[in-house]
């Protein structure tokens, strides 16, 4: 009797597993679904700009008109803006602005801002050989946007302060380019 027990065990122990076999097999099926997916589009473009002296207005802190700044956007890459800094001279300040819709359509940041290829920080003085004539021109202070969610048909004002350095050559004229670069809102740290 104890050897038709002990044969029973392996009979159980294989019917089990074809049953487990079986029922895997009847449970597992490989699906195939096809579609398409869309994704948004990130997109912005620079709108409008301010410069607080213009040309034909008293300089920032003094009582005379020396120097000017003015903008143009690029229109082949509305993304880019020029500005330009007439008859520099040591000491002078300006504060500038440029106001950056989202034509894309979901929400964006602003990752990062460029002055002719280099990154300004955030709430940092950098300085900008402008002139590359090895010695430091001009120095920018952003003030405000980096990582401020930006929602389709917004826009988003960034403040820049430009100040021209003791090693500026007085009179002199500085052409610089502003870039933005915008990621999708939840890609930016």
């Amino acid at each position: 009797m104890r050897s038709k027990k002990l044969m029973l065990i392996p009979a159980l122990v294989l019917l089990s597993l074809v049953l487990i076999g079986f029922a895997y097999a009847h449970w597992s099926k490989t699906i195939l679904i096809s579609g398409e997916i869309e994704t948004g589009k990130i997109d912005a473009i620079i709108i409008k700009w301010f410069c607080d002296d213009p040309p034909g207005t008293i300089d920032p802190g003094y009582d005379k008109d020396v120097a000017s700044c003015e903008c143009s956007i690029d229109t082949a890459d509305p993304q880019k803006a020029y500005i330009t800094i007439t008859n520099a001279y040591p000491c002078y300040t300006v504060h500038f602005s440029l106001t950056v819709k989202n034509t894309g359509t979901i929400p964006i940041a602003l990752k990062e801002v460029r002055v002719d290829g280099k990154v300004i920080p955030e709430q940092e003085w950098t300085p900008i050989d402008a002139d590359n004539n090895g010695v430091n021109d001009l120095e920018f202070y952003m003030t405000n946007s980096l990582g401020e969610q930006v929602d389709p048909g917004k826009a988003v004002e960034t403040s820049l302060d430009i100040h021209v350095m003791e090693g500026a050559d007085p009179g002199a004229t500085y052409t610089f380019t502003i870039e933005f670069d915008f990621w999708n809102w939840n890609e930016v740290p």
